[in-house]
Parts: C-alpha cells; sequence; structure tokens
C-alpha cells in the first residue's frame, strides 16, 4: 500500500507528522489531516504517534516528556525504513507541540 500510495504522489514526496505534548491520538489525527487538506500538500501523509497522557494539568508534561524519550528509537526506525524505499524522493518531518 506505501509503494503505491508514493507512485501516486508527484515528486514522491512523504511527510511525517509528529504530535506535541498532551495531544490525544484522535486530535494529532485530525489536526494532520486539516494541515494535509488546506495546504494541498501532495504527499504521503505518516503520522508518527506516541503515547501521550493528553492532558493539560502540568505533572502530565513529565509524563509526556518520558513517554516522548521512550519512542525516539522508534521514530528514527520509522524514518530509516520510509528512506529505505528506492521510490521516496524527499521525507519533510513536521512536528507540533
Amino acid at each position: 500500500r506505501f509503494h503505491n500510495a508514493v507512485q501516486k504522489v508527484p515528486k514522491r514526496r512523504v511527510m511525517v507528522f509528529i504530535h506535541g505534548f498532551n495531544n490525544r491520538f484522535e486530535d494529532a489525527v485530525y489536526r494532520f489531516a486539516q494541515i494535509v487538506h488546506d495546504s494541498k500538500a501532495q504527499v504521503v501523509p505518516i503520522l508518527f504517534t506516541w503515547p501521550s497522557r493528553g492532558d493539560v494539568r502540568l505533572r502530565s508534561y513529565t509524563y509526556d516528556r518520558e513517554s516522548a524519550n521512550y519512542s525516539r528509537d522508534a521514530l528514527e526506525e520509522l524514518i530509516d525504513q520510509i528512506a529505505a524505499y528506492p521510490q521516496v524522493k524527499e521525507i519533510s518531518v513536521l512536528a507540533h507541540s
């Protein structure tokens, strides 16, 4: 599926979106879909999500910080896997917090 999606996108671009602190998965999906739609970006969108508490209280930042740190290796692996596809010509990373 990924291979087919990349083939259909001009310039074979992929955009990886990383949500920020205190963002729930559902909010990250909605925000990224809105960004891609509103910008009319011709990319294959990929959401990288990590276990955020999704709470705006100050003490939740500790949980989210640790979760984000724990997820760094998975993010690196994802980008490496995308870059390994010879069809992919450009990877953009968009991070939000």
